[in-house]
């Protein structure tokens, strides 16, 4: 901590601190109700500040004033957080301040040990440090630690004091929180021993791993036939060992397992281990029903009243004279469970009666070619990859054309109807 108290003239000359208070914040600063006099001029105000040998220590409190000798003690939490240093001022520069000022922006803290001002205070830059050193005759170095270690063991003599050197803080935007540990300073010499002592530490590490290598290879020269075929990688494994890795391999890459099969739900083609072989006693099948469908449609390739009138995919059942188990998919499966109709079922107008045509029509669609059935198709799609647009700027005359833009579009697909009645007429017969 940091204090200052009224005293005589016989402390003119000390070493002063002048710092500037933060922006003053309701509830931040806890001061006590006991008031001091205070000097009404700035140079009265120097003049009035004492020594200080002890700094004590101020936890409940950001200011306290002592009642018996008038030293009025600033905590180091306070000091820290709401005043910076600036620059070093002399005693004759604080006269040009404003006296209204020195009571709300500043505060003089006095001290003689200039060691226990850089070790409470934590605000000081190199700039800084490097102008304290000279304020205090001490030759400055150029590395902050020096700085440091010099301030920390220097004690201030007669020729100290006489220089009556003020320091200038100016008040922080934003006020810091917490308060910093004590400063604890390493030297540039115990920093190079350090740093020798642990290069040291890896060349022997390095020689160790050199030393151990160089075993290894001499040992691996003299390694026998036998030593070697038991050490070598990968290990030999038993013959029953073998076999099981072999079982495993076949198990899992079986192509009953990597064919696709069709759902008997919504005949989709889905990987074998993703089908699930259900009991058709544990659902209700009327789900699966369509009333919609013309009788002259409904399938007869299985047994349709065994399976509750389900529209399911006759290649695809086990059992087709009895209800018997079928394999689903995992979305139908999740339907079904749900006492729901799944949406892409074939009872749900996805059935188009094709085992039920009349025996020419099947010859013929099992017949026909690709160009056939496009032909015939009512419908067709096509991928687009370019689209054109005339939306562009019209040209200069005379050729009062529009700038036509292309576009490239990937992925689209663009379905057109087809008139084939239309397209009947033109086809040779």
């Amino acid at each position: 901590m940091l204090g200052s108290h009224l005293c005589n003239n016989l402390c003119d000359g000390d070493t002063l601190v002048f710092l500037q208070r933060k922006h003053q914040r309701s509830g931040v600063f806890n001061v006590n109700k006991t008031k001091v006099d205070v000097p009404t001029t700035i140079s009265e105000k120097i003049t009035s500040i004492g020594d200080l040998n002890v700094l004590p220590v101020l936890l409940n409190n950001d200011i306290q004033v002592d009642v018996k000798d008038g030293v009025e003690h600033v905590s180091t939490y306070l000091l820290n957080s709401s005043y910076q240093f600036v620059e070093i001022l002399t005693k004759e520069s604080l006269l040009t301040l404003h006296p209204a000022d020195m009571g709300v922006k500043f505060i003089v803290v006095h001290t003689t040990n200039v060691s226990a001002l850089v070790s409470l205070y934590h605000g000081f830059n190199n700039t800084q440090l490097t102008d304290l050193s000279k304020a205090h005759g001490i030759l400055p170095g150029s590395v902050k630690a020096v700085l440091l270690e010099d301030l920390l063991k220097h004690e201030c003599t007669q020729s100290c004091k006489g220089q009556a050197i003020v320091l200038l803080f100016a008040s922080r935007r934003r006020i810091q929180q917490g308060t910093l540990p004590a400063r604890t300073v390493a030297t540039v010499r115990e920093t190079e021993k350090n740093r020798k002592a642990q290069r040291k530490v890896n060349e022997q590490i390095k020689a160790v791993e050199n030393q151990r290598q160089s075993a290894n290879i001499s040992q691996d020269n003299s390694t026998t036939v036998s030593e070697y075929v038991n050490n070598r990688f990968p290990e030999i494994c038993s013959l029953r060992r073998q076999h099981s890795i072999a079982q495993q391999w076949q198990s899992e890459m079986d192509p009953k397992l990597w064919i696709p099969r069709a759902c008997t739900v919504c005949a989709k083609k889905t990987r074998s281990l993703a089908l699930t072989l259900c009991n058709p006693l544990h659902y209700d099948l009327t789900l699966l029903r369509n009333p919609a469908l013309p009788m002259e449609t409904l399938p007869t390739t299985y047994n349709l009243e065994a399976y509750d009138g389900a529209i399911l995919l006759s290649s695809a059942l086990q059992d087709k004279t009895k209800k018997g188990p079928f394999e689903i998919c995992d979305s139908c499966r999740i339907s079904l469970e749900a006492n729901q109709q799944p949406l892409d079922s074939l009872a749900n107008f996805q059935y188009y009666a094709r085992d039920e045509l009349p025996p020419n029509i099947k010859t013929a669609f099992e017949e026909a070619s690709l160009y056939d059935l496009m032909m015939i198709a009512h419908s067709r799609c096509t991928r687009i990859t370019h689209l054109f647009s005339d939306k562009g700027q019209v040209t200069k005359p005379p050729d009062n054309k529009r700038a036509i833009s292309q576009k490239y579009s990937k992925g689209n697909v663009a379905v057109f109807a087809q008139d084939i009645v239309s397209l009947r007429q033109l086809l040779p017969p």
